[in-house]
């Protein structure tokens, strides 16, 4: 569980790197919420080895209550995945598989206005890479007030721009 309760957001945004522990990891699996919850297979902290090509991520978040809400932002770079949050299926890049001839690679910036459940924000991430030599772990999220996150998101995207603009 990362508890970002006393984070001070006014300052800018949090980067949640997803390999330092915090995250539950079923490798060899794609599972939704609900199932995760009954999972009784291998569980990794810490990232996966290099070598799985498909897990089910899950971590949670405590956040402070916050009339305009949160927003959660990375993108998915060549490789697919469901994303879950709080239980609710919210978006769905390519088509995750469990084998490369049932995958469909795809990308996309993916951002998202939350509200806490109960003070917390749960993320189930269903990915399959069988485009990169090293699959690795997910990639981590960023997540602060949403006009925060519009605006970094916005100039990460402006510089990738400007710079194939150049050539």
């Amino acid at each position: 569980v990362w508890d970002l309760r006393d984070y001070p957001f006014d300052e800018g945004f949090v980067f949640l790197a997803t390999g330092d522990g915090q995250v539950e990891y079923a490798p060899g699996a794609l599972l939704t919420p609900e199932e995760f919850d009954t999972y009784s297979g291998e569980i990794l902290l810490a990232g996966v080895p290099s070598d799985i090509r498909v897990a089910t991520a899950r971590l949670r978040v405590l956040l402070p209550a916050r009339e305009a809400g949160w927003m959660l932002a990375y993108n998915s770079n060549d490789y697919n995945e469901r994303v879950y949050i709080n239980g609710q299926l919210r978006q769905t890049v390519g088509r995750p598989g469990l084998t490369a001839e049932e995958s469909i690679p795809g990308a996309a910036y993916l951002h998202f206005e939350v509200q806490p459940a109960d003070g917390a924000i749960e993320i189930v991430r269903q990915s399959s890479n069988f485009v990169h030599k090293d699959s690795g772990s997910l990639v981590g999220i960023f997540i602060g007030p949403p006009e925060t996150i519009k605006q970094m998101m916005s100039h990460k995207t402006l510089f990738s721009a400007i710079s194939m603009g150049l050539y």
